[in-house]
């Protein structure tokens, strides 16, 4: 029997260890805030404080809510304003049919995939916070308690539900046939 010539057994040999050394994607998505300590929530579930990092499977559209308080040395706080983002996680090309058969099985390394997300939290005071509701209060068409009531010539007066001014009667409801 002769031996196998080497131009054979050179292939043969590295067809016999490619299921050995097969590649890898490493994907993480990664949570950094300013200050650092912050929560992390993804998608609704607490992951942890920041820098915070979560490995994930698949490709999408994740929820990011980082929130904090900073506590001061007598004891005060200081809320901060929480801070949600929609990140899209997009798929690499190397990840695209059926280039990632090659990058997932065949590649002789690991592939890092990592994603990173950076949020600056705001300290707010008390009246930057009421400030915040009355505006949303006011867009939204809502009368806020101490706000002057509008005079009955702007189309406030007829079909409101205003009570009448003193002295005066209220109009009776127009009858239906």
């Amino acid at each position: 029997m002769s031996p196998i010539p080497w131009r054979t057994s050179l292939p043969l040999a590295l067809l016999l260890l490619a299921p050995l050394s097969t590649g890898c994607v490493e994907r993480a998505l990664v949570v950094r805030s300013d200050p650092p300590g912050a929560k992390v929530f993804v998608d609704g579930r607490e992951i942890g404080t920041t820098p915070a990092r979560l490995p994930f499977e698949h490709y999408g559209t994740r929820e990011v809510m980082v929130r904090m308080e900073v506590r001061e040395p007598g004891g005060d706080h200081t809320p901060l304003a929480p801070v949600t983002r929609m990140v899209e996680l997009a798929a690499p090309w190397y990840q695209w049919f059926p280039i990632d058969l090659f990058s997932e099985f065949l590649w002789p390394g690991t592939i890092v995939d990592e994603r990173v997300v950076e949020v600056a939290l705001v300290p707010h005071t008390r009246e930057e916070l009421i400030e915040r509701y009355e505006a949303s209060a006011r867009a939204h068409g809502i009368r806020l308690p101490l706000d002057p009531i509008p005079p009955a010539g702007d189309g406030a007066g007829a079909g409101s539900s205003e009570p009448p001014a003193a002295g005066k009667p209220a109009e009776a409801p127009p009858e239906r046939p």
